[in-house]
């Protein structure tokens, strides 16, 4: 019996009775959270956050050439974080791309790459390049993946 299972156990035992039963089903909650480390919804346990339950929900890997195909050309398009935060990109001719958020926008460029696309931006992150790959889910529905495979966020683009 672990400490916390110990230390609830004690607790318990001076307590009327059903002041222990609702005692014990806090215990029983804390402990299994103890012990799986659940704490409820997590981008963890979503399988829209990962890429093997994309790929189960129907996602399709694109290519670079078809990431190319889809955010190559001048157009405008949606974003959210995985953190939740939003905004959007305009993308110009010759690669380059402009990203607005609530409090400020950065200029950068894009470039594609035989597994997806990469964005560098001035001043931003040291002006290193980083590269994701992007699965289509549906007509207008995006997920990006950084190349470790962590969540990055989701595209919509403006029609």
């Amino acid at each position: 019996m672990g400490i916390e299972a110990r230390t609830l156990a004690v607790l318990a035992r001076g307590a009327d009775r059903s002041w222990r039963r609702g005692f014990t089903i806090i215990a029983i909650a804390a402990t299994v959270s103890v012990v799986c480390g659940c704490q409820g919804p997590s981008l963890r346990t979503d399988p829209l956050t990962t890429e093997a339950g994309i790929r189960a929900a129907g996602g399709r890997l694109l290519a670079g050439p078809e990431a190319q195909a889809i955010l190559g050309k001048p157009q405008r398009y949606r974003w959210t974080t995985a953190s939740g935060a939003s905004g959007y990109t305009q993308v110009s001719a010759g690669g380059r791309i402009r990203t607005y958020w609530d409090t400020d926008a950065v200029n950068g460029r894009i470039r594609f790459s035989e597994t997806g696309y990469c964005t560098r931006y001035d001043g931003v992150r040291d002006n290193r390049e980083d590269c994701y790959r992007l699965y289509r889910m549906a007509a207008n529905d995006y997920r990006i993946f950084r190349e470790d495979g962590t969540y990055s966020g989701t595209i919509i683009f403006e029609r």
